[in-house]
């Protein structure tokens, strides 16, 4: 069977992908990841939010969470790139040593 993701009105199947979903308080995460990396991206974007709400308290946080799709290597994420930023040429993320 195959497992399908939508996301923000995006779609794509994953053959033999599984997508997981790790929750913390205020994020969602999907990834192809291993739960590990998927819970550390969680735990890094709770940071994150922690910092901005300290520097700039005086704005409201949503009480909803926000999703984050978080795929395992640069092929999981081209295709929800836009096409500028597929071309050759254009800025790519950097690369870890893992990929």
């Amino acid at each position: 069977m195959t497992s399908l993701l939508a996301a923000h009105g995006v779609c794509f199947a994953a053959n033999s992908e599984v997508w997981i979903e790790v929750r913390s308080p205020h994020f969602i995460v999907v990834s192809n990841a291993k739960e590990n990396d998927a819970r550390l991206v969680a735990n890094q974007f709770e940071t994150i939010r922690a910092v901005f709400l300290d520097l700039f308290g005086h704005f409201r946080a949503e009480d909803q969470s926000v999703v984050i799709v978080a795929g395992k290597d640069w092929a999981t994420l081209e295709p929800l790139l836009p096409e500028s930023r597929t071309k050759k040429g254009s800025a790519r993320p950097r690369r870890t040593s893992s990929e």
